[in-house]
């Protein structure tokens, strides 16, 4: 499939605006994140939730600008620094330089993208432009890759309960108690025994998922999708496995042995 093609294919707004409504990370996310208007830089592990805020920022957008105007891609299908050029020329082209909204999801998926970037912004291929970059792999986002460069990082983590059932379930104006105030958790509890069926099945459903969105899986428990992910980002980044389980297990064996010791002995 050519560039352009790609790019008409994943911006199917850019014919129909409602067809935003259709896409799963779309239909799956009850309620949207408020629209940051700063050049950003999402980091955190896939399926975390970075492409959902993408997409439903994306739907905010096609109803106040011209869906053209609104760029996602999806920058697995790239490789090299060379294509990530090609196609923000190209689709600058298309808006003829024109304010324009970029989404480039998965950006960490192209070699060097920080050096394609930088070169973007340089030779003011992202001049009017407001550009959201997300990536997975944390260890080479967590150096300083575009100095100078109006990009603000923002770190995606997989969600607590309370924001997963406002996301997905539905939206309780709850407050937040201190567990050290037991009177005020009875209070609000008692507020929540409406909502029991709901909140136990969406954390049934929170526990099988560990705070992600998962929003291309089945249902169940999803671990060796998670483990294969984190192992991959190990095996970019030119690390050893082996000795990343070895780490992994001293520090699970040293937090046992230290909580273990803790414990007060059932006799004595």
């Amino acid at each position: 499939m050519s560039l352009v093609s790609q790019m008409s294919f994943q911006n199917p707004w850019w014919t129909d605006p409602s067809s935003i409504e259709n896409d799963e990370h779309v239909r799956r996310a009850r309620y949207s994140l408020p629209v940051l208007r700063e050049n950003l830089l999402l980091l955190g592990p896939r399926q975390v939730g970075k492409t959902t805020y993408l997409k439903t920022t994306i739907r905010t957008l096609l109803q106040e600008v011209e869906p053209r105007k609104v760029f996602y891609f999806s920058c697995d299908s790239l490789s090299r620094r060379e294509d990530l050029v090609q196609l923000i020329h190209e689709y600058r082209t298309l808006v003829n330089g024109e304010e324009s909204f970029i989404f480039l999801d998965e950006i960490t998926s192209v070699r060097e993208w920080n050096i394609a970037l930088l070169h973007l912004f340089n030779a003011g291929y992202l001049r009017n432009s407001l550009v959201y970059v997300s990536g997975s792999s944390s260890i080479s986002l967590s150096r300083e890759t575009l100095p100078g460069r109006p990009l603000r990082k923002t770190v995606y983590y997989p969600l607590n309960f309370r924001m997963y059932f406002n996301l997905f379930s539905r939206k309780l104006e709850a407050p937040t108690v201190p567990v050290n105030d037991l009177e005020g958790m009875l209070g609000e509890a008692r507020k929540l025994l409406p909502y029991l069926s709901s909140l136990n099945k969406a954390l049934l459903d929170y526990l099988e998922r560990g705070g992600f969105f998962a929003t291309n899986l089945g249902p169940g428990p999803h671990y060796e999708t998670y483990r294969d992910t984190f192992l991959s980002e190990i095996a970019k980044t030119g690390r050893s496995e082996t000795i990343f389980k070895q780490i992994i297990s001293r520090i699970v064996e040293s937090y046992g042995s230290r909580i273990s010791g803790e414990l007060p002995h059932p006799h004595g």
